[in-house]
């Protein structure tokens, strides 16, 4: 990885970095640094106003965020791979489930007969769920009302996400696709669906359809989970070429 180099190197100016022996040493110092800044910040964040939630991941992160706005296109490819490998870390759940939108995005992306702009999407889809990280272990399995202190926890996985993606100058497409991601969940309150990008559209519809049919302890069969979940997503606003091609991808799988 080109990124990967650059740590080794120390030629990045992140103070958090120095010179490593190794390729593997300066990515297991980025995967080990980024999880040990981002440990149970969800916790602290649930209890932030927004505002005070940006100021606190763009500081916490702050040179991560550094380093991302010092590469170029090609090497800001590989940064983000490190970003999944630091979600693969910390639950591979997760990791699978990001690997999993991104493939459906990638196939209504190929198949819609809309103007889309996959490069951004499919970059949204890979980070979109990066502020898992900051969960406390073991918190995906557990069934959660839709209020009280657990819920807000929840809620904070996309703000970290945002508000770390907005930092990054190569990024801006991105962000305006990620935020709008769990506006069908109520957050943020200050966002319109007419404002919705398309690429945002299917990536919130890719997420969507994908968590309620993944595994989890408190949830029946796949097979049962797939036809409830193709009926709750034509209960969303998404476009229809967005829910017809979404749900063939999943009915073909």
């Amino acid at each position: 990885m080109t990124v990967i180099n650059l740590l080794k190197t120390g030629r990045t100016r992140s103070s958090l970095f120095v010179a490593c022996r190794s390729p593997r040493q300066a990515q297991n110092n980025f995967i080990r640094n980024l999880l040990k800044i981002t440990a149970n910040l969800g916790v602290v964040l649930s209890r932030l106003s927004q505002g005070m939630m940006k100021d606190m991941v763009r500081s916490k992160l702050a040179d991560y965020i550094d380093l991302a706005n010092e590469l170029s296109a090609a090497e800001l490819d590989d940064f983000i791979k490190l970003m999944e490998l630091a979600v693969q870390k910390h639950d591979p759940v997760t990791a699978d489930h990001q690997k999993r939108v991104t493939e459906i995005c990638g196939f209504v992306a190929d198949n819609i007969d809309l103007p889309v702009n996959r490069s951004a999407l499919i970059r949204a889809a890979r980070l979109h769920d990066l502020g898992k990280i900051g969960w406390p272990p073991g918190l995906r399995e557990i069934r959660v009302s839709k209020k009280g202190g657990l819920r807000e926890i929840i809620k904070t996985h996309l703000f970290l996400s945002l508000y770390f993606i907005e930092a990054v100058d190569q990024l801006v497409a991105e962000a305006d696709i990620v935020r709008f991601n769990h506006i069908f969940d109520g957050y943020p309150a200050d966002l319109e669906v007419s404002e919705m990008p398309l690429e945002a559209h299917i990536l919130s519809a890719a997420d969507y359809i994908d968590a309620l049919i993944s595994p989890r302890t408190y949830r029946r069969d796949r097979t049962l989970a797939v036809d409830y979940a193709i009926r709750l997503l034509n209960q969303r606003d998404y476009p229809r070429e967005v829910k017809s091609l979404v749900r063939m991808k999943i009915e073909n799988n």
